[in-house]
């Protein structure tokens, strides 16, 4: 059956296609009042009625890019994750364990072991991971058919009593008469009824790296002047780039002594200038040492306006390039980012990464700021989480094989993480250093792990720290009248033996809880600069209330009827004596660590 439908489909597209090629034909080799007519037209174009019909019968003029997803799709997709995937596993594992086993009577299990914590803990995390991707990712891409929407593509038509109206390319339909001009995309199959000095940009579909120009004899009747100032904010903009570290450079196609003169207008020092005719016999080498030191570039073609940003990106810049012309569509496509505006031609446009809806060139500057605070928050969450799971897994298991009980259960460990990834949630809205905004940075993959390596045992430092004083002090003072839990059997038997282990556990892991939380949420404001935190640098105020209502939440909870069912036991008020002063010797070792890692490697993030 599947064979079947498939070769049927085959058939249907080649139905199809060939219905197409006919068409075209037709309409390429008929004349002008025969095309009409078959598309029950005329010159002075549809009426309302006539437009009305043809939408019905043949649709809206889009391209169809697929549905959009159902609401019940992006669900499961925001639940369906391998992250999700392994809580899950964790989940069906925990109930077999912890609820079916025991209410089974199942290896050993008694209907008191029945325990449906663990399973509630993780389903929660699943929920909650779930919810957050799904809201995230629908308030993205609400906000980008939004932006979308904000940018149209007009082409102009002629309809009946309204002889040239603008459009938006997909309310245009079969037999409308169309009018281009220089730079205008063409918004589907037309058929030519009248053309004056016809160009047509058909490299895209032949691969010809030059245009076509329809059949010569032109006469010069004339000249025309166009004022073009710059705007009033380029200037400004300019300043602004340089101040973040970004280099402006002009390449444009106007001679050089306009172009001096709009340099000086904008307040740009040229002070070596290279035009289309030398970079013309230049080869590829001397060309990309040449755009190093030259900041400006005069009467260039398309083409050599992209070979200079070609070779900029060759040489290991990022590089955007702005225009508003049919001239700088080729650039704009092969730099890093291809910049214009909203008011521009719609080739120039098709060709942008960005449009620019305001006319003010500062917005230049506010884009870069904001993606540079993105990437640096993106980094901090990386490198924080890298170095801090780096350091609680090498906890644990040196814990797991020193200790004669686990010095974490599961659910203390899914429920630490929990509330930290919960505290991390405001990273992207944390404040950044303006020496970090000051200069362009790089992605470098390989400091992940140098960080996490300098960073990571940090914590594991204090962490064993903990070990040793919960172990070999406090539990004995507080539990077990000084004896030390490998003693407990020569002290103590039966049902109190029992319970006595269970306080010294209980009481160990409620004090490796606390300082792990306090270590792991601090590390977050030690390490997202390499000033001193609270001091020189202070993270954003949803940041910091986050993090401590964190730090406060997981403090109180083995004093709960929730931290009992934990299986936490309370601590006593002296504990956050050491408390403290391990957490202020962590900090202490932690910037001394940064200020290293800053002196070796040159940059924290």
């Amino acid at each position: 059956m599947k064979n079947l439908s498939t070769k049927k489909r085959i058939v249907q597209n080649a139905v199809l296609l060939d219905t197409v090629k006919s068409r075209l034909n037709d309409a390429a080799t008929s004349t002008v009042p025969e095309v009409l007519s078959r598309l029950g037209s005329r010159l002075t174009g549809l009426s309302e009625n006539e437009v009305r019909e043809q939408v019905h019968h043949f649709g809206k003029n889009a391209i169809t890019k697929g549905k959009k997803k159902s609401l019940g799709r992006r669900i499961a997709e925001a639940f369906i994750n391998p992250f999700t995937a392994i809580l899950i596993a964790l989940a069906l594992v925990s109930a077999a364990t912890d609820m079916v086993f025991p209410a089974l009577s199942l290896l050993g299990n008694t209907p008191e072991d029945f325990d449906p914590l663990t399973v509630i803990i993780i389903l929660t995390m699943v929920v909650l991971s779930g919810t957050l991707r799904f809201v995230q990712e629908s308030r993205s891409g609400n906000a980008a058919e939004k932006l979308l929407a904000m940018i149209t593509i007009t082409c102009t038509v002629t309809r009946r009593n309204q002889p040239k109206i603008e459009l938006p390319l997909d309310e245009v339909v079969p037999g409308d008469i169309i009018h281009l001009s220089s730079g205008d995309m063409v918004p589907c199959d037309v058929r030519i009824l009248e053309a004056k000095d016809f160009f047509v940009n058909e490299s895209s579909l032949t691969g010809e790296s030059e245009g076509v120009e329809d059949e010569k004899d032109m006469v010069l009747l004339g000249y025309l002047a166009f004022l073009d100032p710059p705007k009033e904010s380029t200037a400004e903009a300019i300043r602004a780039l340089k101040n973040h570290g970004v280099e402006t450079k002009i390449l444009t196609g106007d001679n050089e002594k306009v172009t001096r003169t709009i340099c000086r207008q904008v307040g740009l020092k040229v002070n070596s200038m290279i035009l289309g005719s030398q970079l013309e016999n230049m080869s590829d080498e001397e060309l990309s040492r040449v755009v190093e030191k030259t900041q400006v570039f005069a009467k260039l073609t398309p083409d050599q306006k992209a070979r200079v940003v070609t070779c900029l990106r060759q040489n290991g810049h990022t590089v955007g390039f702005m225009g508003d012309g049919i001239n700088d569509a080729q650039a704009m496509k092969v730099s890093d980012v291809g910049i214009s505006v909203d008011s521009t031609v719609d080739i120039a446009k098709e060709s942008a990464d960005i449009i620019l809806l305001e006319k003010d060139l500062m917005v230049l500057e506010e884009g870069i700021v904001e993606g540079r605070k993105t990437d640096a928050n993106m980094i901090k969450y990386i490198k924080m989480t890298a170095s801090s799971n780096f350091g609680n897994m090498f906890s644990v298991l040196a814990a797991s094989a020193l200790l004669p009980f686990l010095p974490m259960m599961s659910v203390h460990l899914i429920f630490l993480n929990l509330i930290y990834d919960l505290s991390c949630t405001a990273i992207p809205w944390d404040n950044v250093d303006e020496e970090f905004l000051a200069i362009p940075r790089k992605w470098d993959a390989s400091s992940v792990g140098n960080f996490m390596i300098w960073i990571g045992p940090t914590s594991s430092i204090f962490d064993f720290t903990t070990y040793i004083f919960m172990y070999f002090v406090f539990c004995p003072l507080f539990v077990s009248n000084g004896v030390l839990f490998n003693d407990l059997a020569n002290h103590f038997a039966g049902s109190e033996l029992e319970m006595m282990q269970f306080k010294y556990a209980a009481m160990f892991q409620a004090g490796w809880f606390i300082e792990s939380m306090w270590s792991q949420t601090l590390i977050i404001h030690m390490i997202r600069t390499p000033k001193l935190p609270f001091i020189q640098s202070r993270a954003s105020l949803p940041l910091t209330l986050l993090t401590f209502t964190g730090i406060a939440v997981l403090t109180v909870i083995p004093f709960t009827p929730f931290g009992t069912m934990l299986g936490f036991a309370a601590l006593p008020a002296s504990y956050f004596a050491y408390l403290v002063s391990c957490i202020l010797l962590y900090m202490m070792l932690a910037t001394s660590l940064k200020k290293a890692y800053v002196r070796h490697y040159g940059e924290l993030l």
